[in-house]
């Protein structure tokens, strides 16, 4: 057949067609043609959908994988801010005390300049969280109540007590702060009167 032919076919069927005499479509095939388009589909969306989970799976473990990492690198990082920190403030005292030592010697020391880079600390302190559940290590700030109060938060920190008052804020037991101050050379009464 040509096309011609089945253009006239087409237009041999018109609205001058009684319905009730045209025979009715085979419901088995038909049925079955909706079942292979049904199955052929949901399989189809079906691998897409696995394909995709699995992706999003291996995506998933390289995140908690750096996450893991920056976390280690953060603390790492903040280890060493605190111990330059510490070198500066040994230098600085070791400094003052040899320039006291020597007699007729009237000398100014200034203050050395230290970045304070604050690095975002909750990630450290989640990490040491989990270690310290992972241990059944009691958390030091259920332990003493009074290593944070109302009032030393609200007060300003002197810019020398700052470091001792972000250690009570981590949750260090006061004592441990307090022998903190004297390895540094700082008076432990300063903290109880400010």
């Amino acid at each position: 057949m040509t096309t011609q032919s089945n253009l006239d076919l087409l237009n041999d069927i018109g609205s001058d067609v009684d319905l009730s005499e045209v025979p009715p479509i085979n419901q088995k095939r038909l049925l079955a043609f909706i079942n292979v388009f049904l199955i052929d589909t949901i399989s189809l969306l079906n691998g897409f959908h696995q394909n995709c989970e699995s992706r999003l799976q291996k995506f998933d473990l390289k995140m908690q994988k750096l996450e893991a990492e920056l976390c280690i690198l953060e603390s790492k990082v903040w280890k060493i801010i605190c111990y330059s920190t510490k070198v500066n403030q040994l230098v600085t005292h070791l400094t003052k005390a040899l320039l006291k030592s020597i007699p007729g010697l009237e000398v100014d020391v200034p203050k050395p300049v230290v970045v304070d880079a604050e690095l975002p600390q909750p990630k450290v302190e989640q990490v040491v969280s989990n270690v310290n559940l992972e241990l059944d290590v009691p958390d030091s700030k259920d332990a003493d109540p009074e290593s944070e109060s109302p009032e030393e938060e609200s007060k300003p920190p002197n810019p020398e007590l700052e470091k001792y008052y972000r250690m009570l804020r981590f949750g260090v037991p006061m004592e441990a702060v307090k022998v903190e101050m004297q390895i540094d050379g700082c008076d432990p009464k300063l903290l109880d009167s400010s």
